[in-house]
């Protein structure tokens, strides 16, 4: 027989394993998670990650797309100290401006009865001072590789996406896996749309650049840096998941949470922080996958030249961009050229007339918006076997970026005409949209699977 004591034991440490149980289980849980995702990113080719739920969407994103420009946030090269001898040098040209400036007003004043004339003075003292003492040469030594880069002009940080997903998380979205393509077999793909020399120009660029630096030395906006060629890829792949899901009969459409974003690359030239055209890949494997023709819409509030370019030659894909006259982004509307040869103007359709471009007034807000869709794009785009839909989220009253009035509802009711035109035959990739900080972003995202 058991003594009582025992039992008052036993059933003391039958009570405290209760109690500690369930917080040694969760805690062993979240350590599996946490291994889970540690192993997704550390992998090269990790598994694509879809966020689902019980909605009308699918949301999709891979590791790499996290990893771009990771260190954007460390000290650029336009914030780095000047050096001694620069101070110097420009000590030297703001003395030598002061001496000159006042008495060439003096001087002038005197003998040609002439005023005002000062600042001419103190600019030439300024430059011949700086020059005299080697500023320039010093200037030179200091320039960083490639022209270096101004942080404060890039816009797709990873911290766009990042806020979005631990957004989505909160609201108890759930994390599924499925395949990726590896980059033999998206290059294949890749190559219908892009110049194999860009395409190998874009890699070897990235691989060499440890630290962010720019893609072209003339452009201080699209930059790149070791993990860009792959982040670029595994957004290509994202929207072919998406296509995939689109073209099926049982599957519900996606929405890619990518990084890079892809409107402004044209066929050689990466430019608005862009660098592969993932939205016309996807339309080319659309078309590769059995589909007679194929929709795209841009609703990034800035134009989509490099679609335009790169589907202008096929007149199996209609394109239909709908952005803003003026926009607050000068390089967002970079001028015409070989490597650009499109514009945002209402006139330009293209050499097979299979391009619309939409022009929205400032201050356009999504009843007018809405006005633009049912009377020109979406007739436009009609008949198509599928819908491809650019995804800028830019047009919010909240963002920087464009003048435009929309606010979060206004994206459901976007979703919910588009589902209204097409079903589940659509597939969605995210562009801009830059009101990350106070949660807009994520929440006008999350606003398309509430239809």
């Amino acid at each position: 027989m058991v003594p009582p004591h025992r039992l008052c034991h036993i059933a003391l440490f039958i009570i405290f394993c209760s109690k500690l149980a369930p917080v040694s289980l969760g805690f062993g849980l979240d350590r599996a998670r946490f291994i889970r995702k540690e192993y997704l990113r550390s992998s090269l080719w990790a598994n694509l990650v879809d966020v689902t739920t019980e909605d009308s969407l699918i949301f999709t994103y891979t590791p790499e797309s996290l990893d771009h420009l990771k260190n954007i946030e460390l000290p650029d090269d336009y914030s780095l100290s000047w050096s001694t001898a620069k101070t110097k040098s420009l000590a030297a040209g703001m003395v030598l401006a002061i001496i000159l400036g006042f008495t060439g007003e003096v001087a002038t004043t005197t003998l040609f009865h002439v005023e005002k004339v000062g600042l001419l003075f103190a600019a030439a003292g300024m430059a011949t001072g700086w020059i005299l003492t080697g500023g320039i040469e010093l200037t030179k030594a200091d320039q960083a590789p490639n022209g270096g880069y101004d942080a404060k002009l890039v816009a797709d940080r990873p911290a766009r996406l990042r806020t979005t997903l631990e957004h989505l998380k909160e609201t108890k979205l759930v994390k599924k896996i499925s395949n990726i393509r590896n980059e033999e077999q998206l290059l294949e793909i890749i190559e219908k749309v892009h110049d194999k020399s860009y395409i190998d120009m874009l890699r070897q660029r990235s691989q060499e650049s440890d630290r962010p630096n720019r893609l072209n030395p003339l452009s201080p906006t699209t930059l790149i840096d070791e993990h860009s060629y792959m982040a670029a890829l595994s957004a290509v792949n994202v929207w072919l998941d998406a296509v995939d899901a689109g073209l099926s009969k049982d599957q519900k459409p996606r929405f890619g949470l990518v990084r890079p974003p892809s409107h402004h690359a044209c066929r050689s030239k990466g430019m608005g922080g862009c660098l592969l055209n993932s939205v016309a890949i996807a339309a080319e494997y659309a078309l590769a996958k059995g589909a007679k023709s194929v929709a795209i819409l841009d609703i990034d509030a800035h134009h989509g030249n490099g679609i335009a370019h790169c589907v202008q030659d096929n007149p199996r894909i209609k394109f239909v961009s709908l952005h803003e006259t003026k926009t607050k982004l000068y390089l967002a509307q970079p001028h015409p050229s070989l490597e650009n040869p499109r514009t945002p103007a209402r006139d330009d359709r293209g050499p097979l007339g299979n391009i619309l471009n939409i022009n929205l007034d400032s201050k356009t807000n999504w009843s007018q918006y809405e006005n633009h869709l049912k009377v020109s794009a979406l007739p436009f785009l009609h008949g198509a076997d599928i819908l491809l839909v650019a995804a800028g989220l830019d047009a919010m009253a909240s963002d920087w970026s464009s003048s435009l009035q929309f606010n979060v509802e206004d994206y459901a009711a976007l979703a919910r005409l588009l589902r209204e035109k097409f079903g589940d035959r659509m597939a969605f990739g995210l562009e801009g949209g830059y009101a990350y900080e106070n949660q807009q972003l994520a929440k006008a995202i999350e606003a398309f699977a509430e239809t």
